[in-house]
């Protein structure tokens, strides 16, 4: 039963990370994630990092920020280079 209800309460999250990322197509920072729905940083990393594996948020750095995105509202222009950079990094 315990395990059930932290089942819930991560796929919660994982929503509700979703849905901010969806309201702020710019994209937003960790920091900002953490900060408007009140969750730990730790607990961000880890929702973020199981949306990225299942492709739906994309992470980019951008000078020593990372900002996320959720996959359809990122920048079809940044998407391309973003695909080009992991293409590079994949041939060496």
């Amino acid at each position: 039963m315990f395990l059930y209800i932290l089942y819930i309460v991560r796929v919660d999250n994982e929503k509700r990370i979703l849905e901010l990322l969806k309201e702020n197509p710019q994209g937003l920072t960790i920091t900002q994630i953490c900060y408007r729905l009140n969750l730990h940083r730790v607990s961000v990393l880890l929702h973020l990092h199981k949306l990225i594996s299942k492709g739906l948020v994309i992470q980019r750095e951008v000078g020593p920020a990372k900002l996320n995105y959720y996959k359809n509202h990122f920048p079809s222009k940044l998407r391309k280079e973003s695909e080009d950079e992991k293409r590079t990094w994949e041939e060496i």
